[in-house]
């Protein structure tokens, strides 16, 4: 996670959870980091080498657009409305450069 003041946190989400945090959204009475979640771990509680990946993919999306939320413009009841987001690609971010692209 990257901090209002541009702080990169990289941890396990389980042992830094701010309960307080838009960050985290509430599903089957736990509080989970919906969008740095696949769709299988949300829906099935399926967790493996592949959702760990998806998550640490989506926290480099998020340090290349310099801290911005993950489907920022979306509310929570929107990602989950919406599980085919989970499988879109995201576009490169702007301060992204080709290569890494």
């Amino acid at each position: 996670l990257i901090s209002s003041d541009l702080t990169l946190k990289l941890s396990l989400s389980a042992l830094c959870k701010d309960t307080y945090s838009k960050e985290y959204y509430r599903h089957r009475n736990q509080l989970i980091p919906l969008r740095w979640m696949p769709l299988e771990a949300v829906a099935e509680d399926d967790f493996s080498c592949k959702s760990d990946i998806y998550a640490f993919a989506v926290t480099v999306w998020e340090i290349f657009s310099r801290g911005e939320l993950p489907f920022g413009k979306m509310s929570d009841r929107e990602v989950m409305a919406a599980p085919s987001t989970w499988r879109a690609v995201c576009a490169g971010p702007l301060a992204c450069s080709c290569e890494v692209s």
